[in-house]
């Protein structure tokens, strides 16, 4: 069975145009004309973490066609286990980082690095079809996908460039980067 699964950058209000910074998720979908399950930690008021979980399971999946924040997903490698597995392990990751080495650069624990940490965890299962490009290294990672991928795409619609590495490709309304 192989299941499609991506980085889901959302822009952070208020967004501060090719920074970089962007909400992360992990997106699991079948389709992106369908609702996606969607599994992210935010900051609750108390500045503690917390899941934030939304899935087909509990009637509260993701149109990724409706979603406004989104800006894009990045494209993994595909998955060899059902998503039911995938749903199973993702429930359970922790929002905290307990002794999760933060990303070199910053300063706190973040969305980004709780995504890095499960999907490093994904990857030492077996699961990918394929490590995803950098992964190994989390700062590296957190750099390419933050800055190679959302910021340059950013930086490249808003200048007109068309180029696919740049710009990636709309499917179905969404538009989906490769990694």
């Amino acid at each position: 069975m192989t299941t499609h699964v991506y980085i889901g950058l959302y822009k952070n209000t208020p967004h501060r145009k090719y920074a970089g910074i962007w909400h992360w998720n992990i997106t699991v979908a079948a389709s992106l004309t369908d609702r996606a399950d969607v599994y992210s930690v935010v900051e609750d008021e108390n500045e503690t973490w917390q899941t934030a979980h939304r899935t087909r399971a509990d009637n509260s999946g993701v149109y990724l066609l409706k979603s406004n924040n989104l800006y894009a997903l990045v494209k993994l490698p595909s998955l060899t286990v059902a998503p039911e597995e995938i749903d199973e392990f993702l429930q359970r990751q922790s929002p905290l980082q307990g002794t999760t080495p933060i990303v070199t650069g910053r300063g706190e624990w973040s969305c980004a690095q709780w995504v890095i940490r499960a999907l490093q965890d994904m990857d030492s299962k077996g699961w990918f079809s394929e490590t995803p490009t950098k992964l190994a290294d989390r700062t590296a990672f957190y750099e390419y996908v933050r800055t190679s991928k959302g910021a340059m795409c950013e930086m490249a619609l808003d200048n007109g460039v068309t180029w696919e590495d740049h710009v990636g490709v709309l499917v179905n309304g969404v538009r989906v980067l490769r990694l």
